[in-house]
């Protein structure tokens, strides 16, 4: 990557380009542990009765503890703690491996 700012704002620019730099050839982090709140599944673009009724098959073909939550004013389904482990040993299997870092360790 070149800059061409001059010499006024070579350093600031180079200081910009580092922060970059670290920030993409860092590994992607992976989450520690479950959030204590709830995990979110992000269900925006789903109406809210859609919404309800995930949560509501959630809860009763798994044995799941959800509920709704406003996000962005969308409803998302908000795992409960408590259900999450359940949640990832139910669905682990089949979530691409280049995406499991985005879940807690498993």
């Amino acid at each position: 990557m070149k800059f061409e700012w001059g010499d006024k704002n070579k350093k600031y620019a180079q200081h910009i380009y580092n922060i970059f730099n670290e920030w993409i050839l860092s590994p992607p982090k992976k989450k520690e542990r479950i959030n204590e709140k709830g995990n979110i599944v992000n269900t925006q673009s789903f109406s809210k009765e859609e919404v309800e009724m995930m949560s509501k098959e959630l809860n009763v073909k798994f044995n799941l503890s959800t509920s709704l939550r406003l996000n962005k004013n969308k409803y998302v389904i908000v795992i409960n703690s408590t259900s999450f482990q359940r949640f990832l040993d139910l669905t682990y299997q089949f979530i691409i491996p280049s995406m499991r870092y985005k879940l807690p360790k498993y």
